[in-house]
């Protein structure tokens, strides 16, 4: 397909550019044959100028073999080109290595022909770094034969602005450039932007909305385009949300910056290590345009290579992300990653210490989908400065306004989640002391403790909401040795949801880890050592380790009848999980006896249709069905599954399951019924 047939306004010396290659000619080539000098070609396609006569049109048509369509589109292309634009102090040169961003620069040209102001914000943080001047700066190399001057005006404070406004007044040659009123000299850039047409102005970097319409005025005559920390720019400016490179144009972006791939290449040149030893920082990075060009630099200079400077990564973290590129390229921000945001955290600690504190607090949850909830639930776990502001509605959301001022943070309202980049998190973490990082960690394990449900069907969904959190917690608690019971409880229930969900591996990673909390803490609680031994065991019955679960299932309940005495409720439980055990090796008289007594249990302190009586009559069936007592089977099923139908209901998944069950049986029952009889007719007649 052709590469314009997307692109609206297609400039006279690209589609010269482009018919010449297809043509595979050189400009040296082209210049022999139209009888001109391959300084003239090069100066057109650089858009510097165009051919003076229509018979030099007419000969490049002949020899570059365009149709009729093709011709008309040149020549229109020769009508509306301007020959050469005035771009006044641009803050770099062009990008060499700017990446993707194909859809946003047409979307950014659609809109600003249409005469809308527009603003650059991104969606998920709105950091210096994400590449918000870079995107303005390409949009304006890239487009700049659409407009006549260009100008580039700093923003990052009102004095800024006014400088740029007397220096817009000395390149335009302004009389009032000599008044010592700079508000004189301000109005007369504002006249001339409202008399002349066909002009682009770039507002770099500006915070301070309500300072733009002094500075440009409302009837102007030609383009705004603004760049912003800010998520809301609305009514001053229609947003245009940036997000982060997507990882294709990022591992592209990484391989031009280290010149790996020339800058003309596409990823389909990159050999499939380069591309996956790429892919392993980009993702690390969180696909930052800042930090990866920054990694781009150390790797060019140092010349380590791209997969030792993952390795260096996770040793040296801190102090490659606090490294500025010592080249002279232009970067999105002038300072390193850290600095960047580190700039961001002292302004929002100024603002709103809350605020500094809730982003404290997502530096140790994991950063995409934070669930409020893990905020709001029990805000007294959040620390004195956070925990009024978490309790009530309007402070939190007065914190959250300030974090979204500076794009640290997205919030989901529908969702009710919040997501933070992880280079956030990585530079907050890195900048606290060894006691805050620890003190952290607890908070965010208590508050994601204060929501994780106990484990049943109708709750995995809010488990499922909250795992993220939860197993980063869990490494938390690891290299912080976080020894609280909140922490065995926490760790406890994630294995065992992930348990429910097959994930065997990880479950048990859990179970240990929080049996080893729960051995080890100053204030051991017997009956959660218990819990965890017969979570544990379960575990491994349910992959059918049976030697390793028999010796857990012995200990959790000589720990439960040691401190609850034997024929407490919760023995009950841990007696039945052995009796399945014995079971499924076939051991049905030890699996008889201790059905027997945790059922007698059950029968002291339960209602006789309470849903647990059901639940151990139907395992108690299944043993009488091995043993092949069917009808004492077909009793126990039918017993449970009038229980289940009354107590959760005919559609309940375990109702199903005896239902089931016991259908099986009694057709299994009859059909040996009927051998019995077929058998007994067949004796007689041969008697």
């Amino acid at each position: 397909m052709d590469e314009f047939e997307s692109q609206e306004e297609p400039f006279f010396s690209d589609l010269l550019k482009h018919f010449r290659r297809r043509k595979e000619l050189t400009q040296q080539h082209l210049a022999e044959k139209i009888e001109v000098t391959r300084e003239t070609v090069s100066l057109w396609e650089r858009g510097e100028y165009k051919p003076e006569a229509d018979r030099i049109l007419y000969k490049i048509v002949d020899v570059l073999g365009l149709n009729d369509q093709e011709q008309a589109r040149l020549f229109e292309a020769y009508t509306v080109t301007a020959l050469k634009t005035s771009f006044h102090h641009p803050p770099s040169k062009r990008n060499l290595y700017f990446t993707g961003r194909g859809s946003q620069l047409k979307t950014l040209h659609t809109l600003l022909m249409a005469g809308k102001q527009v603003a650059l914000t991104q969606a998920i943080s709105g950091l210096g770094g994400i590449g918000k001047t870079q995107l303005a700066l390409e949009y304006a190399y890239r487009y700049q034969k659409s407009y006549h001057d260009i100008f580039w005006a700093s923003a990052d404070t009102e004095e800024a602005l006014i400088a740029s406004s007397v220096r817009f007044a000395e390149i335009l040659h302004l009389p009032e450039v000599k008044e010592a009123d700079q508000n004189k000299v301000k109005a007369a850039v504002c006249r001339w932007f409202q008399k002349h047409t066909n002009w682009l102005l770039v507002v770099d970097n500006i915070e301070d909305l309500h300072l733009l319409p002094s500075f440009v005025p409302e009837n102007r005559q030609g383009a705004v385009l603004l760049t912003t920390r800010r998520q809301v720019t609305e009514p001053v400016a229609q947003a245009l949300e940036l997000e982060i490179l997507p990882e294709e144009d990022a591992i592209l972006f990484l391989l031009k910056r280290t010149k790996v791939l020339a800058l003309d290449a596409s990823l389909e040149d990159a050999s499939d290590s380069d591309i996956e030893a790429a892919r392993v920082i980009t993702r690390l990075l969180g696909n930052l345009p800042l930090a990866i060009d920054q990694a781009g630099a150390y790797i060019l200079e140092t010349t380590c290579g791209i997969a030792e400077y993952a390795v260096l990564f996770h040793t040296h973290r801190e102090r490659l992300l606090q490294r500025r590129i010592a080249e002279t390229i232009p970067t999105d921000h002038p300072d390193s990653v850290t600095t960047t945001f580190e700039l961001n955290f002292q302004q929002v600690q100024q603002r709103n210490p809350a605020a500094a504190d809730l982003l404290h607090l997502c530096a140790y949850l994991a950063p995409d989908a934070i669930a409020e909830e893990v905020l709001t639930a029990d805000a007294s776990l959040l620390g004195s400065v956070l925990s009024p502001v978490a309790a009530d509605a309007y402070l939190l959301n007065q914190a959250m306004e300030v974090l979204r001022a500076f794009s640290l943070v997205r919030r989901e309202p529908e969702k009710k989640t919040l997501s933070v980049h992880r280079l956030v998190q990585t530079v907050l973490q890195d900048s606290l002391e060894a006691s805050e990082r620890r003190g952290w960690a607890e908070r965010a394990m208590l508050a994601v403790n204060a929501v994780f449900p106990d484990v049943e069907p109708g709750t995995w969904l809010q488990c499922e909401r909250l795992l993220p959190h939860a197993l980063l917690v869990a490494q938390c608690v690891e290299e912080f040795q976080i020894s609280r019971s909140e922490s065995g409880r926490l760790l406890y229930v994630t294995a065992w949801y992930l348990k429910e969900r097959a994930r065997y591996q990880e479950a048990q990673v859990l179970y240990r880890q929080a049996l080893h909390i729960q051995e080890q803490a100053l204030e051991m609680e017997p009956l959660d050592v218990a819990r965890s031994l017969n979570g544990l065991a379960v575990l491994y019955a349910e992959q059918d380790k049976y030697a390793e679960a028999e010796p857990l299932c012995l200990r959790a309940i000589s720990i439960q009848e040691q401190h609850l005495g034997t024929e407490h409720l919760l023995v009950a439980y841990p007696l039945t999980n052995l009796a399945i055990l014995y079971q499924e090796q076939g051991k049905y008289d030890k699996a008889e006896l201790l059905y027997q007594r945790a059922f007698s249990i059950r029968e002291q302190h339960l209602r006789p249709e309470h849903p647990d009586i059901a639940e151990i009559l139907h395992d108690f069936a299944t043993l009488r069905e091995q043993q092949g007592r069917h009808q004492e089977a077909r009793a126990l099923y039918q017993r449970a599954l009038t229980i289940r139908e009354q107590a959760l209901g005919p559609e309940h998944p375990k109702t199903s399951a005896t239902r089931e069950r016991l259908t099986a049986l009694k057709e299994r029952i009859g059909q040996e019924a009927d051998a019995s009889s077929e058998n007994d007719i067949s004796s007689e007649q041969s008697e």
